[in-house]
């Protein structure tokens, strides 16, 4: 079947966040994925950082090796909107696919419409995806570990508490009987100083095992409100994030494992002067726990 070329979404940042060459793209992912362990239950969530590879490449790939082998017949990956100002609630791309260096990667649109139907506030809104990096740095690592997989993804172009819950809703309503991994993109705290990055972002991360939005959004605003030297952000992704939370309470995953923690400035070119922070996060069913 031929997928119209209107509703092929093409890459914005390959070359910059990942290598736009497919050889030099699949040897990084495999080598990331190398160095990741695999352990403890299948995810049926996770969270991955969405900067360049060079920084956060590691991260990611500890979270996406949890899935490596799974057999999912659902996918679905929540991004952060950076780039259009003007989206609004639930930003879903429904037709045709993501184009990659690796390959397109297909949409699977009968459950992106079976989601549309679910809630109102999800619906197309092309300018929302096609400069968004959240969701497009995600697809080496799902083609690596998923190969061949359909996919949906959703930009939380408005992350209040009202969407979050609505979309948690839809999915766990929409996925109830379907094998299904839920993917949030979020990158952590954004440009402080190595120290207070890693206690702004240890915070952040035991708010996500609480698995309560409202700690997360208490944790943000508490560190916000320090007054910590160049912190813009404690989640770059907090939409993603906490739809995902209320995701995994909804269908009952309350194990939660902190995977790995690192920031920018744990890379040997990193200035620890100026870093961002990234985590990989498991949501399975079982008891709660925390590492990293």
């Amino acid at each position: 079947m031929t997928t119209k070329t209107s509703i092929i979404r093409r890459p914005a940042v390959a070359g910059q966040f990942y290598p736009g060459d497919p050889d030099e793209l699949r040897s990084a992912v495999d080598g990331y994925l190398g160095g990741a362990v695999k352990s403890g239950p299948d995810p049926v969530a996770l969270i991955s950082p969405h900067a360049g590879y060079v920084f956060s490449g590691h991260v990611a790939a500890q979270a996406f090796k949890q899935a490596e082998g799974v057999d999912y017949d659902a996918i679905v990956i929540l991004g952060t909107n950076h780039t259009d100002p003007m989206a609004r609630g639930l930003a879903i791309w429904p037709e045709g696919a993501f184009a990659m260096p690796l390959g397109d990667v297909p949409i699977d649109s009968q459950l992106a419409h079976a989601l549309m139907e679910a809630d109102s506030h999800i619906t197309f809104q092309r300018s929302a995806h096609q400069a968004e990096h959240s969701i497009e740095v995600q697809l080496p690592f799902l083609q690596r570990v998923q190969p061949g997989k359909k996919f949906v993804p959703i930009i939380v172009a408005e992350p209040t508490l009202g969407n979050c819950e609505a979309l948690a809703r839809a999915l766990a309503a929409t996925l109830r009987d379907r094998r299904a991994l839920v993917v949030a993109s979020s990158d952590l705290s954004h440009y402080p100083r190595y120290n207070d990055a890693v206690r702004v972002d240890h915070a952040s991360l035991a708010a996500v095992v609480s698995l309560d939005p409202l700690a997360l959004q208490g944790s943000i605003e508490d560190c916000m409100s320090e007054g910590i030297g160049d912190l813009h952000t404690c989640m770059c992704g907090e939409g993603p994030v906490m739809t995902t939370m209320l995701y995994a309470r909804e269908i009952g995953a309350e194990q939660v494992d902190v995977l790995k923690y690192a920031n920018s400035g744990d890379v040997e070119y990193g200035d620890k002067h100026r870093v961002v922070g990234y985590g990989a996060v498991r949501f399975a069913r079982g008891s709660a726990s925390q590492g990293g």
